[in-house]
């Protein structure tokens, strides 16, 4: 992201320890490097004002400088919302994240919800969609927060606009009354059985009914 703060690995040969290794990102951005062996060093990307691709080079005596590769900045992604934003604890609910700032098929995408990370899937621009992992088993209501990632997972967005997902239990029906109904619909239905939630906005915000392939609100 342009905020920088990624850890770069740059692999190549001939690198050793020095006091002057550093990385140099877009001619005149020296940060310094971590030696790891001859074949990799680290560096922790500057920030950039605007998202650009640059040149990215390393020195071992702070004056000489090896050819170049190319990094790209990019503003970080922030979600707009999710849909649907509750899912069963045994994971698999497939989310639709909107995001604000544009998204591309060459992006490495992953979503993280709390502490677990699952790929993420270019619907378009603005869009992307991540399947839930599974939660903590027997949690009702477990919030988590969602995040971004644009490269592969080592740079997440900030959840600045408080995007949560919710885990619940998957409800299980045990008996419907009545059985049998008018065909011209407007029959009310009692539904009885668990994982329906505590309170009335709870269940008309959670849960839809279905008649075939028709769907009724709660």
């Amino acid at each position: 992201p342009s905020c920088g703060g990624t850890s770069v690995l740059i692999i190549g040969a001939h690198f050793f320890d020095s006091p002057s290794l550093a990385c140099v990102f877009d001619t005149t951005n020296h940060v310094p490097g971590r030696w790891i062996s001859m074949t990799e060093i680290e560096c922790v990307s500057p920030s950039s004002h605007s998202p650009k691709i640059v040149n990215v080079t390393v020195t071992l005596n702070g004056i000489d400088e090896s050819a170049g590769l190319e990094y790209e900045y990019y503003h970080s992604p922030v979600i707009s919302h999710i849909m649907p934003s509750y899912g069963p604890s045994v994971g698999g609910t497939a989310v639709t994240v909107i995001v604000r700032s544009s998204v591309t098929p060459s992006d490495d995408l992953r979503c993280r919800f709390g502490r677990n990370e699952v790929a993420g899937t270019f619907v378009n621009s603005s869009a992307l969609v991540c399947e839930s992992p599974p939660g903590e088993a027997g949690e009702d209501n477990m919030e988590v927060e969602l995040s971004v990632s644009k490269n592969g997972g080592y740079d997440y967005s900030e959840n600045i606009s408080g995007i949560i997902f919710v885990y619940s239990i998957i409800p299980v029906v045990s008996t419907v009354s009545p059985l049998i109904g008018s065909v011209k619909g407007g029959t009310i239905l009692t539904i009885n059985g668990s994982g329906f939630g505590n309170d009335k906005m709870s269940v008309e915000s959670r849960f839809r009914c279905w008649f075939g392939a028709e769907e009724s609100t709660p």
